[in-house]
């Protein structure tokens, strides 16, 4: 079976929207096109969750950043170094969505609705799969995502970057911001989507 990363981080709901309520978000106007969809960039989400690996907390949209730097600096092309800003920038917006993913991990493991849940940032970049899921005895890979134009377009532009996994049911969990839970200046998912998320399973 897989192996599951967060068997490594002692977290919970309650830990991480007490470290994240007082976290200010800010972000640049600054969009690059090449940088958005040209340029491949080391991966946000491994520099995230070493970070949480090694800390044992959230970071800060600051905290991440620098992090996300030092570690990929060395690896960083021409292109990334003139458009260094616009990587930043993208970095700043790719964090909450980060952010949100983790806190629904445990939402769904403290649920005690699914028999094993798992998540893996290598998997996570390698095939797009945000969560693997064993319910009612078969596994399924879920894929989270804001429900926006912008996130479709994306979703398009990517389907093609990633390899498909054998044996697992893929799920698509749309999300609409309108009613998604709010701690401090986040956006999170909450019980609303658990539920959403098993009524698809229930239907399979």
């Amino acid at each position: 079976m897989y192996q599951n990363f967060m068997d490594k981080i002692k977290l919970s709901t309650k830990t991480i929207e007490n470290q994240i309520k007082s976290m200010s978000l800010k972000f640049f106007s600054q969009k690059d096109d090449k940088m958005e969809w040209k340029i491949k960039p080391p991966s946000f989400i491994l520099s995230f969750y070493k970070f949480v690996y090694y800390h044992k907390r959230i970071p800060n949209q600051e905290e991440f950043w620098k992090f996300y730097y030092d570690e990929n600096k060395k690896n960083f092309t021409d292109k990334i170094i003139q458009n260094l800003k616009a990587l930043q920038a993208r970095c700043y917006r790719a964090y909450p969505s980060i952010v949100r993913d983790i806190h629904f991990y445990y939402i769904m493991a403290e649920s005690q609705l699914f028999e094993q849940v798992f998540y893996n940032p290598k998997i996570d970049i390698k095939y797009g799969i945000d969560f693997i899921l064993r319910y009612k005895r078969r596994v399924y890979g879920v894929n989270c995502y804001i429900n926006t134009v912008r996130s479709h377009k994306g979703r398009a532009k990517k389907q093609f970057r990633h390899g498909k996994v054998k044996n697992l049911i893929p799920i698509d969990l749309p999300v609409d911001f309108k009613g998604c839970k709010k701690c401090g200046q986040f956006y999170l998912y909450s019980q609303k989507e658990l539920h959403q998320l098993k009524k698809l399973l229930d239907e399979k």
